[in-house]
């Protein structure tokens, strides 16, 4: 590939492309987040900083069922090619919500100064997952309404 063509391919991915594996990539961890959102036990409840500013926004349990609720819209609107304004709601906004402030919460949960902070490397893919959430936001398109004629 020529170098002066680099540009050019990596506007159309970002611009072009259906971005159908990036949005089941992420109705998949969305419905994981609620997997383990929803396993026995009480992980917001065990001194872990992370849930603990998560539990100060909502219960666990409504984490799980918002997370389990945005996978399912998200995963039916790609599997039926099915897009409206509830589903623009659901699977692009609530999903770009929950991803930001799940992984904002995981930087901020050690957050002290800028001085001392380390950044959790093992937050990478999470960060990548807030960030192509906002791009599924910004590229999602619901069909026009055609105008009746007559």
């Amino acid at each position: 590939m020529k170098q002066r063509s680099i540009p050019k391919r990596l506007h159309y991915i970002l611009w072009h492309s259906d971005l159908e594996a990036t949005r089941f990539s992420l109705a998949l961890g969305s419905l994981l987040w609620a997997v383990l959102l929803f396993w026995p036990g009480e992980l917001f409840g065990h001194g872990r900083k992370t849930y603990e500013l998560m539990a100060h926004i909502a219960p666990e349990c409504i984490w799980g069922s918002l997370f389990l609720l945005q996978g399912v819209v998200m995963l039916y609107s790609l599997l039926w090619g099915y897009r409206s304004q509830l589903s623009f709601i659901v699977d692009a906004l609530l999903g770009c919500v929950l991803w930001t402030a799940s992984t904002a919460a995981c930087f901020m949960a050690h957050f002290e100064s800028l001085a001392t902070y380390q950044p959790p490397a093992a937050m990478s893919y999470e960060v990548m997952g807030a960030l192509a959430s906002w791009w599924c936001l910004v590229r999602y398109s619901v069909p026009k309404k055609k105008a009746e004629n007559g």
